[in-house]
């Protein structure tokens, strides 16, 4: 009589009971796969995360790229990048580029390219050509530099049988100014 209470005291064997651990252990397993596939979306989606452009061909041109700039300073040339404060409604600014001679005079005539990228998105690398300004030694164009904050500039400036090559990190300010937007 005590086995036939304790068998009515037992819930009863389901075929539902038997799959509870197998099922909790399936949910670990697929919120598992999904953190790492959002994680590799994120990864690979998200402009944030770039690698700088070129880095392996900088790395093995190292030795060219430090005799250029060596050359660059022997010149003594004096080169400014001026960009604007305005910014488009499609995100363009203008940036004016300033070259002097060992001398102080203006380099007029030469070749002037620029390569940008914000240090936040450094997938998005603009290119251009630069234009002579209105004043002698002054360049400019409009470029695709939307966001304030640190931007890697790399100028290059050839004149007759001189080349000028320049890269610097420059802090570039929002187009507001003050605390309302």
């Amino acid at each position: 009589m005590n086995e036939a209470l304790h068998e009515l005291s037992q819930p009863p064997k389901t075929s539902a009971r038997r799959f509870v651990m197998p099922a909790v252990v399936l949910g670990f397993l697929g919120a598992h796969m999904l953190f790492v596939f959002t994680a590799i979306t994120l990864a690979v989606g998200d402009p944030s995360f770039a690698v700088v452009p070129d880095y392996y061909q900088k790395a093995v041109d190292w030795d060219e790229q430090k005799a250029e700039r060596a050359a660059s300073e022997a010149l003594g040339w004096t080169v400014e990048v001026i960009p604007s404060r305005d910014v488009s409604i499609r995100g363009e600014r203008d940036v004016e580029v300033v070259v002097h001679d060992a001398e102080g005079g203006p380099v007029m005539g030469a070749a002037v390219s620029v390569t940008v990228y914000h240090h936040a998105r450094a997938s998005h690398v603009v290119e251009a050509d630069l234009s002579p300004a209105d004043e002698p030694g002054h360049y400019a164009a409009t470029l695709d530099m939307r966001s304030e904050g640190v931007w890697d500039i790399t100028l290059t400036v050839t004149h007759d049988d001189d080349r000028y090559v320049q890269t610097d990190k420059t802090y570039v300010r929002g187009a507001y100014e003050g605390g309302t937007r």
